[in-house]
């Protein structure tokens, strides 16, 4: 496991971190957790490293680590508080503490698993799978994956696709999907409230 964090230049409204974790050749999983943060970005490379840059905003920054750790054939990451550090149980203090995000770059055919809360999460490069799971904020979708399946209960999907099996269904929202070239990549889209809009092409 790694944790790293440190202190920010005094005054400093934002500091980053930024993580690099040499890609062993056994993992070829990668599970995000972004409980704790309000927007990811994912990205994809022709590298061997996972690189994860997290900036950070609030009253309670400087306590704020990013966490990586090899499970068998996945690597973890997430964010999370210092050892030690007492998280106020308050309103006013979770308005303060912190709005985190995270830029991750993998290297390419990866099968990448993330779940959140409220997150604007967005998503490029190609994957094997890509499996997103996000309660509100928004999602979108301009990759290329094998598989892509993407979950949400509030937050609209949009998704930009060249070609492949497209399901894309939303109980209370409204769904609109271009016409799209048949191809091998499946992508199954699903909220419970949000918008589902799928765009053909690049």
């Amino acid at each position: 496991m790694i944790l790293l964090g440190g202190a920010g230049m005094p005054g400093a409204l934002a500091q980053k971190r930024v993580v690099k974790t040499l890609l062993e050749p056994e993992i070829r999983d990668i599970a995000i957790d972004g409980s704790q943060c309000f927007a990811i970005s994912l990205e994809t490379a022709r590298t061997d490293r996972v690189t994860v840059e997290a900036s950070m905003e609030g009253e309670y920054q400087s306590e704020v680590v990013v966490q990586t750790e090899n499970a068998g054939s996945t690597l973890m990451i997430r964010t999370g508080f210092t050892p030690g550090f007492d998280y106020p149980n308050d309103k006013l203090g979770a308005h303060k503490v912190l709005s985190v995000r995270l830029r991750v770059v993998l290297p390419e055919g990866q099968r990448v698993r993330l779940s959140a809360g409220r997150c604007q999460v967005e998503a490029s490069g190609s994957y094997e799978l890509l499996d997103v799971h996000i309660e509100s904020g928004g999602c979108r979708m301009d990759h290329r994956a094998t598989t892509t399946r993407v979950q949400t209960f509030s937050a609209p999907i949009t998704a930009r696709i060249e070609e492949g099996d497209v399901s894309a269904e939303s109980r209370h929202g409204k769904v609109r999907v271009d016409p799209i070239p048949g191809g091998d990549p499946s992508y199954e889209l699903k909220s419970h409230l949000g918008d589902i809009r799928v765009h053909a092409g690049r």
